[in-house]
């Protein structure tokens, strides 16, 4: 008997729904995302029974589920979710549930041929794949944090704003410990040149001039200020914190990619780094 199984996925629980040849629902079912339950989920299958699984996510909510099924020796075909969206109009009814979702991966997995096979990632390309998504959510975050402090930045001088760049180490190192105009007039060149040099910034100078030819240019305090001032310390030490784990993070991609036999012919081609080439490697294995 042919069989196709749609699981649609989630992190605590997915849905499966198994359809035959005809496109007729054989069953469907909730399934805890634990081992037992996907356990006796892929039992529900006949020993002679031709069966194609059908996944639409490969992320790290199905990770159990994709390791039990290549334990078992059970063929399982990625569906991309805008595939599953698209296919959707085409089946009856109107309500979006987990259980249709199920029944529409499973069929749409019955109807075409083309999706890509999901293969067990190698314990390389899991760590990959886990090191470059965990550096993009703090990127994420990065750029997400520097708009919240360029915001707060503008409540207490547009003109140190416009002066300072807030992607710059060495301004996030002053920004932390010296926050309104008033308080890097007071602290003068020599103390401001004096602890970025401690906090090893580049080009301490230079961000300390155009620091305080900003700040000579407002003697205004603005309402609200020292609230201001307090967060945009925390967000400037925050991104200073964030910098470090995206190094941190770069510097154990590239650890890892250098483990890989080919790392060395792949680091020699035209624009590839261990960043670039580890995330590629995870698209091409991950789905």
């Amino acid at each position: 008997m042919q069989v196709w199984i749609g699981v649609d996925a989630g992190k605590q629980a997915h849905h499966a729904a198994a359809v035959d040849v005809a496109g007729r629902v054989l069953w469907s079912t909730r399934v805890a995302n634990d081992q037992q339950a996907i356990a006796d989920l892929i039992g529900r299958v006949g020993a002679d029974d031709e069966v194609v699984w059908a996944v639409d996510l490969v992320g790290c909510e199905t990770a159990l589920l994709r390791a039990m099924l290549a334990l078992a020796g059970q063929q399982t075909v990625y569906i991309p979710g805008r595939t599953v969206k698209t296919m959707a109009a085409g089946f009856a009814g109107e309500a979006k549930t987990d259980a249709r979702d199920a029944v529409v991966i499973a069929n749409t997995a019955r109807m075409r041929h083309d999706f890509l096979p999901v293969e067990t990632p190698t314990e390389l390309i899991a760590k990959l794949a886990l090191l470059v998504a965990h550096r993009a959510d703090l990127v994420e975050d990065w750029v997400r944090t520097v708009n919240r402090l360029r915001r707060l930045m503008l409540g207490i001088s547009p003109v140190l704003e416009r002066a300072l760049t807030f992607t710059n180490v060495a301004t996030l190192s002053l920004i932390s410990a010296y926050h309104t105009p008033e308080q890097i007039r007071a602290a003068g060149r020599d103390q401001l040149i004096a602890y970025l040099r401690r906090h090893r910034a580049v080009n301490a100078v230079r961000v300390a001039d155009q620091a305080l030819a900003a700040a000579a240019e407002q003697d205004l305090t603005l309402p609200g200020q020292e609230t201001a001032a307090a967060l945009a310390g925390e967000l400037a030490s925050h991104l200073l914190h964030l910098h470090q784990r995206m190094k941190n993070t770069d510097k154990a991609i590239e650890q890892a990619f250098g483990t890989h036999p080919q790392a060395g012919i792949i680091r020699s081609l035209p624009g590839m780094g261990a960043l670039v080439a580890g995330g590629g490697a995870c698209q091409m294995n991950c789905g």
